[in-house]
């Protein structure tokens, strides 16, 4: 079945294709990115992952990262350098938001990601599993 999918999958995004594999709360939570390279230049494999701030892992073995995926387009309201991805911009700014406030509040949290999504102008969808709060939105 994975192949299959994997197979049929590849066909959207022809330029690059990755997974990775989280495990939370006794299940493997598999992240599948393809990839059609439209924007900056060099691909940016996806799914996106980078180290959570404060965060060192729960022995889990989801090793503290944070997941990206991200299918879309920002034509504009964030700004994103000549040579970089709208993928990596956009994973910038939402790391940023999750992570840069002075509070444990969910509500400042959520607050502070709805801002930068509300700031793109293009159609989108995406994935971000934030593990501080190991909470997938």
């Amino acid at each position: 079945r994975k192949e299959k999918l994997e197979k049929i999958l590849a066909r959207r995004g022809p330029d690059m294709q990755h997974t990775y594999i989280i495990h939370h709360n006794g299940f493997s939570i598999s992240f599948l990115g393809t990839v059609l390279h439209l924007r900056g230049s060099s691909i940016t494999c996806q799914p996106v992952v980078a180290s959570s701030p404060h965060v060192t892992g729960d022995g889990d073995g989801d090793g503290g990262v944070d997941v990206f995926l991200w299918n879309g387009e920002v034509f504009d309201g964030l700004s994103i350098e000549e040579n970089k991805s709208d993928t990596s911009a956009v994973f910038d700014q939402l790391q940023n938001a999750c992570h840069n406030h002075d509070d444990d509040d969910d509500g400042g949290n959520d607050n502070n990601i709805l801002h930068v999504l509300d700031k793109i102008e293009g159609p989108f969808a995406f994935i971000f599993w934030e593990q501080r709060r190991k909470r997938m939105r």
